[in-house]
């Protein structure tokens, strides 16, 4: 047994960078609003469709860099979403954002349309409180499609404005100070056919990542200096193992921003977490967490050391250390992390989940099983609460639940969890992946251990395979070893 238990692999999450999501019955501190933007329903000829993408984005992109405002990330939007059954694209009634606003614990909802009649564009936006579903204000903005970014400029502006006149909302008071109107409204590029491209990938990005890259790349062509587009194509690389290609983007991104004098700015910071995460899919876990401190001290810097943002990277630097083998910073620092979530009113997000499963981790490497089935736990009745089931981290954390119980000598339960586990990555669609091909392994450990040579067998041969494609080496090897000491080998 002995032997086995040092087979079995445990799952650290590298957190999904959203800038945070919160319960709707915590409640958020009196210098901050939780704010969820939902997608614009189009209105017009199809071949327009992007603009309410590139709408939608640019307020995202606007209240970002505000510092009294936690925006949910388009992943953590997009996932609420796809659980509810609400679909990705095409129109979304107004109750249905509510319930999704209400899910991830926004305190106020940005919620509108995009209508294309010519060469005439209508916006109507409005600002929904989460808690009643009243929509406390409204404005409609008319103009040019040839005058796009004045008329997003006007967008985000007039939400503004008519967010810091909602009475219900003035915990917050003003929500924007005067000198932060001015960074609402940076503009990515000047170039209307580059920002056309760059929205048609935000639509696909989190469906169909490799696709969007390639929009992503028809705008960098038309607009070489548009950095969002290059952050965006880095993310949307890193999704399909691209690493190399997403490196580049990333350090492309910043070389426009430090340019543009904006080297201390969100983007910045977002540019650099997300190289962090390049190299986290390259299982070189200095290399990232260098990079996500490198973003926690220029937030700091800004004035965002509060924010979910913050809370959120400095989770990723926890997992750095646990992935390292760096136990107590580890715990020490996720535990951190998942207070500040707690007292941003984020206690119950997708960053609050991942970091626990990380903590749980921890916990089996130190050899507590109580203390990390006490984590996993917790995790999956936050995960229960708001429906984020059928996730990659989800799958991580059935697979890690499997490890503690077979450790805890019931390989049933065990098996049970990692085929559970084995479901989810079907589901999702990410089973090319390190961490797929480690719960395949952890399958067939469990097979080997039940006297199953055949079953495991072919479980640790799948695993190979698929992990020979994600170019990490370390859970070959330990295939490799496994089999050699039952006096076989792997199939090349």
């Amino acid at each position: 047994m002995k032997r086995m238990k040092a087979f079995l692999l445990i799952g650290i999450v590298a957190l999904a960078g959203c800038a945070g999501t919160g319960s709707k019955r915590q409640s958020t501190p009196a210098n901050s609003v939780n704010v969820l933007v939902a997608p614009f329903e189009y209105r017009g000829p199809a071949e327009h469709s992007w603009l309410a993408a590139g709408v939608s984005d640019a307020v995202v992109s606007g209240f970002s860099r505000v510092r009294a405002v936690n925006v949910f990330s388009d992943s953590d939007r997009a996932q609420a979403m796809k659980e509810m059954a609400f679909g990705m694209t095409g129109a979304v009634r107004e109750r249905d954002i509510v319930t999704v606003g209400g899910i991830l614990g926004a305190r106020v909802i940005f919620a509108g349309s995009v209508q294309v009649n010519g060469s005439n564009v209508r916006i109507v936006a409005r600002i929904i409180d989460a808690e009643s579903a009243r929509v406390e204000r409204a404005i409609t903005l008319d103009g040019r499609r040839e005058s796009l970014f004045e008329l997003q400029d006007r967008v985000v502006i007039g939400l503004l404005d008519a967010t810091n006149q909602v009475p219900s909302f003035a915990q917050v008071s003003p929500l924007v100070r005067a000198e932060e109107t001015k960074a609402v409204v940076i503009r990515p590029t000047t170039k209307p056919d580059a920002y056309a491209w760059y929205a048609k990938g935000l639509r696909v990005h989190f469906t169909r990542p490799a696709e969007a890259v390639g929009y992503y790349t028809k705008a960098c062509a038309i607009d070489a200096d548009f950095f969002q587009a290059y952050t965006k194509m880095g993310q949307a690389y890193t999704e399909t193992n691209a690493f190399a290609d997403a490196l580049r983007c990333h350090e492309r991104a910043r070389g426009i921003l430090e340019g543009g004098a904006l080297r201390e700015s969100v983007d910045y910071a977002e540019s650099l977490s997300g190289t962090g995460s390049v190299y986290w899919g390259m299982g070189e876990s200095d290399a990232a967490r260098l990079h996500h401190e490198k973003a926690l001290a220029l937030l700091a810097k800004i004035g965002r050391r509060d924010s979910g943002m913050y809370a959120d990277i400095l989770g990723r630097v926890g997992a750095a250390y646990i992935q390292k083998n760096e136990l107590a910073e580890g715990i020490r620092t996720s535990e951190r992390a998942l207070d500040m979530l707690q007292a941003a009113g984020l206690g119950n997000s997708s960053s609050a989940i991942n970091t626990l499963i990380n903590i749980g981790a921890a916990y089996v490497k130190k050899g507590d099983k109580a203390a990390a089935m006490k984590r996993f736990t917790r995790s999956e009745e936050i995960r229960e609460r708001i429906g984020f089931v059928n996730t990659r981290s989800h799958a991580i954390a059935m697979s890690n639940i499997g490890s503690v119980h077979f450790l805890m000598g019931d390989r049933d339960k065990a098996l049970a969890s990692f085929l559970r586990a084995e479901e989810i990555w079907e589901k999702t669609g990410l089973t090319n992946t390190y961490d797929h091909a480690m719960t395949l392994s952890n399958i067939g450990a469990v097979y080997l251990a039940k006297g199953d040579r055949k079953t495991g067998t072919a479980y640790l041969q799948r695993a190979a395979v698929i992990n020979a494609k994600t170019g990490r080496g370390d859970l070959n090897r330990a295939i490799d070893a496994k089999l050699k000491s039952m006096n076989l080998r792997r199939v090349r």
